[in-house]
């Protein structure tokens, strides 16, 4: 559901909310501005029940008031909030016209794992999402997760610009980034 940070913040303490979306919860901005880094949440009022996976523990987890203070969000900031699910690994996909350009891997069991791994299902995946029909910008990044089960998902959308690019293959990246800003800059001078 996407909703305000501040309602976030209010309905999380609801018994409601706890039982349609869980005492953990992932969060992140609606904009691909990166106001603070999506993440997976929790109510105070339930720590005592979190069982980290994995051996991990509560380290990087926080409160939603804990995400406002460390990254000063505002209360009217819309965000997607989501059911927590375990992710076992994470991708970071560079996308151009709407076409993959490059990709690798960079979380493994929420620890960052960065590797040149990018499996051909993986691409086909983030190419399916690409030619959606709606893109942030000409060029962005996707993030692809897979469960203990393999099946992917879109995880999140983010700007180039505000972005790591951990093992993707630079090259490509400059030289596809630079035929798209050619290309655009050429569009904005024939107007």
């Amino acid at each position: 559901m996407m909703l305000p940070f501040g309602e976030i913040k209010r309905l999380s303490k609801e018994d409601d909310f706890k039982y349609w979306i869980g005492s953990q919860f992932f969060i992140r901005p609606d904009s691909g501005l990166k106001e603070f880094t999506g993440q997976v949440v929790y109510d105070n009022q339930v720590i005592s029940n979190y069982r980290p996976m994995w051996g991990n523990n509560r380290l990087g987890m926080m409160t939603p008031e804990e995400v406002q203070d460390t990254y000063r969000v505002e209360d009217d900031l819309l965000c997607v909030v989501a059911r927590a699910r375990y992710i076992e690994k994470e991708w970071r996909v560079v996308i151009g016209d709407k076409k993959v350009i490059t990709g690798c891997q960079y979380k493994f069991r929420d620890e960052l794992c960065e590797s040149e791994d990018f499996p051909e299902k993986v691409k086909e995946y983030a190419e399916k999402v690409a030619q959606c029909g709606w893109e942030p910008a000409r060029v962005y990044v996707m993030d692809i997760a897979s469960d203990v089960h393999g099946e992917l998902g879109l995880l999140e959308i983010n700007s180039f610009s505000s972005s790591g690019l951990y093992k993707c293959d630079l090259s490509k990246i400059v030289k596809e980034v630079s035929i798209i800003a050619e290309n655009e800059w050429k569009e904005y001078q024939e107007i």
